[in-house]
């Protein structure tokens, strides 16, 4: 998606609103940009609603951060997980970001 958005951004700051003209040498070119950026953000939007619907919540579908609701001897808190990651092995409290995470030997 940021290879088609700066694809798209670059042809607007070349020819600003005349890409949109048809006449325009690079108008189709900037077409299939536009129409590939909402093609694939509906993809990306698709995906993680998916995610979402399984219980999880996608932090930052870039990063590929997702946390998991997890009941903590009574209190809420998330099982953190990045992309690329083996396996769940970090938490943090609800109310902090995952720069906050501890491993999950630190939980009590």
């Amino acid at each position: 998606m940021k290879s088609l958005e700066k694809d798209v951004a670059d042809l607007r700051y070349i020819w600003g609103n005349d890409i949109t003209d048809t006449s325009n040498l690079d108008n189709s070119y900037y077409m299939e940009k536009v129409v590939a950026h909402g093609r694939t953000a509906q993809e990306v939007n698709a995906i993680i609603q998916e995610v979402n619907a399984l219980g999880c919540v996608v932090k930052d579908a870039e990063t590929g951060l997702v946390d998991f609701y997890h009941d903590n001897n009574g209190r809420l808190v998330f099982l953190c997980w990045h992309h690329g990651e083996q396996k769940v092995d970090h938490w943090h409290e609800i109310q902090n970001g995952s720069s906050t995470r501890q491993h999950l030997r630190e939980m009590r």
